[in-house]
């Protein structure tokens, strides 16, 4: 729904998934939603709803969280170690991109899956079960993130959701290998 400044409402669009939480990001022109299954964008110029993940031209099988970043969506891909960045100030497009790099990365700095993803003061913290990386975007073709070199936690999360801003840092609650 949208809501106007006279508190008048207007259906945007409905999503078809209750697999929740829900995660939205906002560009200039569009709004993107992701439900932990499938994801949905509104265009703001041509007020359209639109589901765009998973689609046909990625490989991104549903995402539950999304940040922006630069002119750039980024969502992870449930159940992989993998994150997809949408093309420049375009939340619609996760396909891979023309010529031989794609928009699509690996979080390797541990083999777990990516559980969420947070952004703060110009960087991406994405977060694993027992590992936490912290990438930026560094201009380049293609997927233009890439982790901060040096800058790696060993220590992951244990509750999604508990991330949060703490004044200029964040903090969330812990796990690692020997537990939480």
């Amino acid at each position: 729904y949208s809501v106007t400044t006279a508190w008048v409402s207007a259906l945007l669009g409905t999503l078809s998934t209750s697999t929740g939480p829900v995660s939205i990001i906002e560009s200039p022109t569009q709004i993107l939603v992701v439900d932990g299954a499938k994801g949905w964008v509104w265009d703001l110029v041509a007020l359209t709803f639109t589901q765009v993940i998973p689609n046909a031209d990625t490989s991104v099988t549903g995402s539950n969280v999304a940040v922006y970043r630069d002119g750039f969506g980024l969502v992870n891909s449930l159940a992989s170690n993998q994150i997809y960045q949408s093309n420049y100030n375009d939340l619609s497009k996760y396909a891979a991109l023309p010529g031989p790099t794609a928009n699509n990365a690996f979080v390797q700095g541990n083999p777990k899956n990516v559980l969420t993803m947070f952004d703060l003061k110009e960087e991406v913290f994405i977060f694993k079960s027992n590992a936490t990386e912290v990438w930026i975007n560094q201009g380049q073709p293609g997927f233009a993130f890439a982790q901060l070199q040096g800058v790696y936690f060993p220590h992951g999360i244990v509750a999604p959701s508990s991330v949060a801003r703490l004044g200029d840092g964040v903090a969330w609650l812990a796990s690692s290998d020997e537990g939480v």
